[in-house]
């Protein structure tokens, strides 16, 4: 496997600037709940061929966290290259003084600039495009399977899920002329939260 450009994203500063974006198109793939440590062997053996293919010519970013986060703090630092501190992010729900309660926290807006916001500064006709699957996600596994057979249907669902997500990425793809094109995968993630042992 060649060497990659390793990306590493702290809490210190934001690292996304228009100077540090070279590349003529980047494609953003964010896969939630699938570690990269699970996700090597099985592109190595073959068994995911395609994610082999992306992980021999893609650029590795390792975020580095200070601390346990929250999913959604975690994603922010994703989408802006800087962590709690940076972007205002802490945890999955915050405390609305307004409305007196307890609300879930949004991704947007942050308080730094997203990785999109600053493609789209440096380039206002090439857009920056951003797909997610998470409402199906939340809907395939509402909670832990009863039983092999319920399982079974979830994870053919989540396959359609994933498979959707992909033919929507390749409809932008062939038409629009993009620079940067997020796609997230977030239907592994609550499948993981089902299935393994709370600590």
């Amino acid at each position: 496997m060649r060497e990659r450009e390793r990306v590493f994203v702290d809490s210190a500063a934001n690292v996304f600037s228009p100077t540090s974006i070279t590349a003529a198109r980047v494609l953003l793939i964010e896969l939630g709940g699938a570690a990269y440590d699970v996700l090597l062997p099985l592109a190595g053996l073959d068994i995911m061929p395609n994610v082999g293919r992306l992980i021999e010519s893609a650029a590795l970013v390792r975020l580095r966290c200070a601390g346990p986060l929250s999913a959604s703090a975690v994603w922010a630092t994703l989408q802006s290259g800087g962590g709690p501190d940076v972007h205002g992010l802490l945890d999955d729900h915050y405390l609305d003084h307004h409305r007196q309660r307890i609300v879930p926290a949004h991704t947007d807006p942050l308080r730094c600039p997203t990785l999109a916001e600053v493609v789209t500064a440096a380039d206002r006709e090439a857009p920056a495009v951003r797909l997610a699957d998470v409402p199906s996600a939340a809907a395939i596994w509402k909670h832990k399977p009863s039983d092999f057979a319920e399982l079974s249907r979830g994870i053919a669902r989540t396959e359609t899920a994933l498979r959707g997500a992909v033919a929507d990425a390749r409809r932008v793809d062939r038409s629009t002329d993009w620079r940067l094109l997020q796609v997230r995968f977030a239907v592994l993630d609550p499948l993981l939260h089902r299935l393994l042992p709370k600590h």
